[in-house]
């Protein structure tokens, strides 16, 4: 009887996991070049729209198991609801809403990112059973083969899609080098690690042999360290397990020989140390640079931060001299390039903390996991588990970015869900009968689709206006760009007007649409827009230069001045402004104020 209870779950969530997983595939996979970021937008609309489908069955599972428990899985749950939470909070305080709503220009790592990661992961924590996992693997598998050949082929050059590259050749699917090395690496210690699980069958074990050699070469060709470092710190992670759990003997020798190797690893992406050669790249040591900032703002604005995905419109405030000087103080930031600095830094304590402690219940989980299984149960964990901390390795030096980390919240769910099933303390068939009960003759019931119809239907709508605002961006760029003698400006001052009257477009999409209308004889219009977006937005520096060099242009010393002075405040470090704001109080008779700026300038070099 018990058998069939666990034949019928299986069959009873086989759909929405496939579902699931085909979905998590699409947000890695997909990318649209006919609007203006063909990678990030489209991403980040499957994701949320996969989560409010998701909803539904989480509202119906939950209805029947209250998940607030006195155990680590109910912290778990409650970490993740309290991490949603507090970035409402932010969302709600922030000064530029659709930015923290959204996410800044080409990265969408705003509250709707992180609201369809948590739900996924929620779902996952739910669902993804040990059989199941299986599916994740096999579905990483072929979408790893699709990115690695694809990789390849544009490696060879012969690229299908001519991009605007200022990379190395391998973008795979995910727009950058480092991401897609990275997400091959991660692709790469599942799959490896899966070699060991019995219930895999040779087919699949077949082609993670080809993965390995096809990823391998892209990374390498990438020259993107990030993939080697994922794939060292899972290497390291899962030799010193196995060896501690299995080798009690080796306990004393494996752990201070994995921290001394985790250091040496550390130490060459500093260009320190015999790994050095291998490790070392100027575009990882600078992220020491952005940390830091990025804890500068934490310590100006500890409860709160400085808004979700607000960190690039602070950081020339709270940046080092020392990065002007050694970059030029034209060059910044808009991710502190630590998943945890930002979000203390764009989110404050709360929002920070509340992501550490999330991080650790899994880590904690996945380990008595290892512990307390075997066979296969045991591999299938452990290539989770070493898949995932690749995953927290690359988040510890990179951007989060939204192709990858699905695959991380579907692993650390997967963990949830595993730890559960196996710690409970009704039998194993009782609770995965119970877990999904809900699930069983689901299409009796009117609460999943109830709910996932009344989230998925604002969702909708967003989207719309998201993927309006990119694909009518582009539509302005394609016509400017195409060279045409005869441009018909009033289908550009049209296509603008859609773009302004968006409440979910950019507004860095709004600032570009402006200035093409002024570059085509429409000035009062787009200085008017611009206007409107500096009010919005008091401290985006291209709204204040812009308007600076138009004061500056008619004229008006004293408007120029005001923008100029909150430049320098937003931008201390700037020297062209700098020296003009000398010039303008030397203009104007301020000889006191002209020094004084001069002198500021003369200190800092």
């Amino acid at each position: 009887m018990k058998t069939d209870n666990i034949k019928t779950h299986v069959e009873n969530t086989v759909v929405p996991i496939w579902f699931l997983l085909l979905g998590s595939a699409s947000v890695t996979l997909y990318f649209n070049t006919k609007i203006l970021d063909p990678f990030n937008t489209p991403k980040t609309i499957i994701a949320i729209l996969m989560a409010g489908w998701a909803l539904g069955y989480l509202a119906k599972s939950y209805r029947n198991k209250n998940p607030f428990q006195k155990s680590l899985g109910g912290f778990v749950f409650l970490f993740a609801l309290m991490f949603i939470i507090f970035m409402l909070l932010n969302l709600i305080y922030s000064d530029v809403f659709v930015v923290s709503f959204i996410g800044e220009t080409q990265r969408r790592n705003g509250f709707l990112a992180y609201f369809a990661l948590v739900v996924i992961f929620l779902f996952s924590a739910q669902f993804m059973t040990s059989t199941h996992t299986i599916k994740l693997i096999k579905t990483s598998i072929a979408v790893c083969a699709l990115m690695s050949i694809y990789g390849v082929i544009q490696i060879l050059g012969k690229d299908f899609v001519a991009w605007e590259n200022p990379y190395n050749a391998m973008l795979s699917t995910l727009g950058n080098p480092n991401f897609a090395s990275a997400m091959l690496a991660i692709f790469s210690l599942l799959g490896f690690f899966s070699f060991f699980i019995g219930k895999l069958s040779i087919p699949y074990k077949i082609l993670i042999f080809l993965n390995l050699g096809l990823s391998f070469f892209a990374i390498i060709k990438s020259q993107s360290r990030q993939g080697l470092i994922v794939i060292l710190v899972g290497a390291i992670f899962y030799i010193t397990l196995f060896v501690f759990l299995n080798h009690k003997k080796l306990r004393w020798l494996i752990v201070p020989l994995a921290f001394i190797l985790m250091t040496q690893v550390i130490l060459g992406m500093l260009n320190k140390g015999f790994l050095s050669s291998m490790l070392y790249k100027e575009s990882i040591s600078i992220r020491g640079y952005y940390w830091r900032a990025g804890f500068k703002m934490f310590q100006e604005m500890p409860f709160l931060g400085v808004g979700l995905d607000r960190y690039g419109a602070f950081f020339k405030q709270f940046r080092e001299t020392e990065y002007s000087r050694r970059y030029g103080f034209e060059i910044t930031s808009t991710n502190a390039h630590n998943t945890i600095i930002q979000f203390l830094a764009t989110g404050g304590f709360l929002l920070g903390i509340t992501y550490l402690l999330l991080l650790f219940a899994i880590l904690v989980m996945g380990i008595k996991l290892m512990v307390i299984t075997s066979g296969d149960d045991r591999a299938i964990a452990g290539s989770v588990l070493t898949a995932w901390i690749g995953f927290q390795s690359q988040s510890f030096i990179s951007i989060d970015n939204i192709g990858i980390s699905i695959w991380g919240w579907l692993l650390a769910g997967a963990i949830v869900c595993q730890y559960n099933d196996k710690n409970s303390t009704l039998r194993r068939n009782t609770l995965v009968d119970k877990k999904l009960k809900t699930l069983r003759n689901g299409h009796l019931s009117t609460l999943q689709p109830m709910v996932s119809f009344v989230v998925t239907m604002p969702l909708i709508v967003i989207s719309a206006l998201m993927i309006q605002a990119d694909s009518k961006t582009y539509e302005v760029r394609a016509i400017v760009g195409a060279g045409i003698q005869e441009i018909d400006k009033t289908r550009i001052l049209q296509i603008s007007n859609e773009i302004f009257n968006n409440p979910l477009a950019d507004p860095f999409y709004k600032y570009q649409a402006a200035l093409t209308l002024v570059d085509y004889g429409y000035l009062q219009q787009g200085l008017n827009q611009i206007r409107k977006l500096s009010k919005e937005d008091e401290r985006n520096l291209y709204y204040l230069e812009w308007l600076a060099q138009y004061e500056q242009k008619t004229g008006n010393i004293a408007g120029e001045i005001n923008l100029r002075e909150k430049i320098s405040f937003f931008d201390p470090w700037n020297d062209n402004n700098t020296l003009r704001l000398s010039k303008l109080y030397s203009e104007s008779g301020n000889r006191i104020k002209a020094d004084l700026v001069l002198s500021q300038l003369t200190r800092e070099q």
